[in-house]
């Protein structure tokens, strides 16, 4: 049998291909999932468009961790409900975490409730590194379009795109 290791490494590329059933067989039944193999299968739900049960596993899995060690099923949970046009519901998941990623699902949750000013004032704060820098342009992007700020949409489109490919070339 493959390395735990080695095991990871094929389900991302295959979920990087688009196979998640595939990425689905590979992993142990759910009773015997350790807490990364249950994060891998809420972000399944997520891909599959399956929202509600992603949301419910990854909330699980969250809850299931040490404080401060649950940020990546924490955030999926959020994203989770966000879209299912649920902000509340994802502010609560998000409670008192702190991160980019949280930054960007509360300017997320602010924009769904109509508050376009304060989902851009959460946005001020650059992420602090590469991974989210992309997903940080397309929100501002996102924003100054529904302000009708063309040339500040344009520029953030820009600085997307070249973020995308620097976290694309550094990861």
């Amino acid at each position: 049998p493959p390395s735990p290791e080695l095991r990871r490494i094929r389900q991302r590329a295959l979920a990087y291909g688009g196979d998640t059933k595939t990425v689905r067989s590979l992993l142990p039944p759910a009773e015997a999932r350790d807490p990364e193999e249950r994060l891998v299968a809420a972000a399944l739900a997520f891909t599959e468009q399956d929202y509600r049960q992603a949301e419910s596993l990854a909330n699980a899995v969250a809850k299931s961790l040490p404080a401060g060690t649950a940020a990546a099923s924490t955030c999926l949970a959020a994203a989770a409900a966000v879209n299912q046009d649920a902000p509340d519901r994802a502010d609560a998941i998000l409670g008192k975490v702190n991160g980019d990623c949280v930054r960007l699902l509360k300017a997320a949750t602010a924009a769904q409730r109509g508050e376009t000013g304060t989902a851009l004032a959460i946005l001020k704060t650059r992420p602090s590194g590469t991974e989210m820098a992309a997903a940080h342009e397309t929100a501002l992007g996102t924003l100054h379009l529904q302000v009708n700020d063309q040339d500040a949409a344009a520029a953030d489109g820009t600085s997307a795109m070249s973020e995308a490919r620097r976290d694309a070339l550094s990861g």
